[in-house]
């Protein structure tokens, strides 16, 4: 898979940004029931509530698409998260958008600018499936968890926010092994919290780009956390907790 269809799929799977299907005005449907004048006015009806959806929707649409600059970066994402990536084959030589027309996109690489403007303090993280098992274990379990980086090895609190919503369901067994041993010995002492299926995601991403290393960066419990691969630069929010 080239990496335009793996940034596809990637940006395709961030929940934050799928439209509320929920709250989705249904299509309405002829009945013999209504006379033609009550269907006209349900379509009518019906019209109106899409624009409403629409409207509420657009935020979250111009974010499901991505751009790739003339020098061949794609940048996306999300509130959240967002990622750079370079090395991207570009024939036409100028940015354009996949997933979208490009109306009213965020200024992501300002944001990443921004980001990789300051670091205080660095681990080297391993991409390997071992740790992507682990991360995924976690998400299953958890939507948010406190990590804590020392002396070598990732330690996950028990304060986290269940999936139930509800603390006292959610069982100590969970993390009763959630401990990593990082093969790459640190003395960094490194603790946020972040959303786990973000982290879990970016770590995919990154082995489907066979990259082998991740160097994390981090300022404070409540900076965005960069990780740097390679070509891909990739930044998350924490969550304040």
């Amino acid at each position: 898979m080239d990496k335009i269809a793996l940034l596809q799929k990637h940006l395709a799977g961030f929940k934050e940004l799928k439209p509320d299907n929920r709250s989705k005005p249904r299509v309405p449907k002829k009945s013999k029931k209504l006379t033609d004048e009550q269907f006209k006015k349900k379509q009518e009806q019906y019209e109106e509530k899409m624009k409403d959806w629409q409207k509420s929707d657009k935020p979250k649409a111009k974010l499901r698409q991505f751009c790739v600059t003339g020098e061949g970066t794609a940048l996306g994402g999300s509130a959240h998260r967002m990622f750079r990536l370079y090395d991207i084959p570009n024939e036409l030589g100028e940015t354009y958008f996949i997933g979208g027309d490009g109306e009213s996109y965020p200024d992501f690489q300002g944001v990443v600018d921004r980001a990789t403007s300051f670091s205080d303090r660095v681990l080297k993280l391993p991409v390997d499936r071992d740790f992507i098992r682990f991360l995924a274990t976690l998400d299953k379990a958890v939507d948010v968890a406190n990590f804590h980086f020392k002396d070598g090895k990732l330690s996950v609190e028990p304060k986290v926010f269940s999936r139930e919503r509800n603390e006292e369901n959610l069982k100590e067994d969970s993390f009763k092994n959630a401990n990593y041993q990082l093969s790459l010995a640190s003395d960094t002492d490194i603790r946020f919290s972040v959303n786990v299926e973000y982290l879990l995601s970016m770590f995919k991403l990154a082995q489907q780009l066979k990259i082998r290393e991740i160097i994390m960066h981090f300022v404070s419990p409540i900076r965005p956390v960069r990780f740097e691969g390679d070509s891909l630069t990739y930044i998350i929010a924490p969550v304040r907790s």
